[in-house]
């Protein structure tokens, strides 16, 4: 059993994520900078 059920495993698709946010905010950031380049 999993001790930290909240902690999910790490996946290869979010290695360089940040693990407190969830894996859609990261692209949406993408999405808002190409639409909207600082």
């Amino acid at each position: 059993m999993n001790p930290n059920p909240k902690i999910e495993p790490p996946n290869p698709k979010n290695t360089n994520q940040n693990p407190k946010k969830p894996p859609h905010s990261s692209l949406a950031s993408i999405k808002i900078q190409t639409i909207f380049p600082s």
